[in-house]
């Protein structure tokens, strides 16, 4: 029985690490698609700062990045997945 419960636990600690490094990959696909359209140049030259660009991008990442991690907190919590 303990065995079981071992491997369930091992099986969710692989899934949530696969699910987050997919998600962590998924954020550099902005960057590389804002150089291949030369946003942040565009704001630049239209009197934005360069901060404000960052800004946005650093909170959106954030935000969408705050779902995912909140749902594996809940998906540890729900199984008993705890550090030793």
């Amino acid at each position: 029985m303990k065995v079981c419960l071992f491997a369930g636990d091992l099986l969710t600690v692989l899934c949530l690490t696969m699910a987050s490094a997919v998600l962590s990959a998924s954020f550099v696909v902005f960057l590389v698609r804002e150089a291949e359209n030369r946003s942040k140049h565009v704001q630049v030259v239209s009197g934005a700062p360069l901060v404000a660009f960052w800004a946005a991008n650093y909170a959106w990442d954030l935000l969408n990045f705050l779902v995912p991690a909140a749902g594996a907190w809940w998906q540890t919590k729900c199984n008993g997945v705890c550090s030793p």
